[in-house]
Formats: structure tokens, C-alpha cells, sequence
């Protein structure tokens, strides 16, 4: 008998953690739980910490809940993991306007519209910046 590295039931098929952690993440987000969205992506960014989409969530959890200095961090962070990543782009122009630092978020949303981002936000963040 060959050597089984996890064990399953029989025709169940193998699940990747992380994949269950960022849809669990987001449903919690999606659901309104943002302490428990913030943590399971928190547990994403340790599972993969070079995940974009992972600091992306959890810096939406963040900018959720107003705490707009780790959500620039998390934005940041997703950033650099997925510098195409436009919604994220949008996110970092979010968290610099709410931190009153408008030349950085106008760059950081100029970066969002050269990728083509369609985020619900962006008109909103750019009518912000007058």
C-alpha cells in the first residue's frame, strides 16, 4: 500500500487551504463580519504572504473598519505582490486620501486607471480629490 499523505474519505478531493481560508474571508466580508474577514485573511497573508489578493482583503477589512494606517499597509503590501493588481491600486488611493495625503493618492489612482481598474470607488475617490 502506497504511502497516503493525508488522509480523505474516499472520492472527496483534495482541498487547498488556502483557496478554503480566502473564500471563507470573504464570505465573512461579505456577510459583514469584519473581525473574523480580517483574521482569515490575516491567516491568508501567513499561508501565502506573497499574495496579493490576500493583503488585498484584508486591507478591504481594514478600510471597512476605518483603520485606515493598516489598511495603507496592507494596500501597500498588495501592491507590490500584484503591481497590476488595479482594485488594490484603488484601495492604496483610498487609504491615502482618508490619511489626507492627496498627491499620493492621486498617483495611486492614476496607476488603478492606466490598468483599466473598474472599481465602484474610483469616481468617488476622484470627486474627493476635486
Amino acid at each position: 500500500m502506497g504511502h497516503m499523505p493525508h488522509a480523505r474519505h474516499a472520492g472527496t478531493p483534495p482541498t487547498d487551504p488556502f483557496a478554503v481560508i480566502m473564500n471563507n474571508a470573504q464570505a465573512a466580508l461579505d456577510g459583514g463580519d469584519l473581525a473574523e474577514a480580517e483574521r482569515l485573511f490575516g491567516q491568508a497573508t501567513v499561508v501565502k504572504p506573497a499574495s496579493p489578493e490576500a493583503w488585498y482583503g484584508k486591507g478591504r477589512a481594514f478600510s471597512l473598519q476605518e483603520e485606515w494606517d493598516k489598511a495603507l499597509r496592507c494596500f501597500s503590501i498588495a501592491t507590490k505582490f500584484g503591481p497590476t493588481n488595479g482594485n488594490a491600486w484603488v484601495g492604496l488611493a483610498a487609504a491615502h486620501l482618508h490619511l489626507g495625503d492627496k498627491e499620493k493618492a492621486r498617483a495611486a489612482l492614476a496607476k488603478a486607471t492606466d490598468l483599466g481598474a473598474d472599481h465602484p470607488r474610483i469616481e468617488e475617490i476622484r470627486a474627493a480629490l476635486g
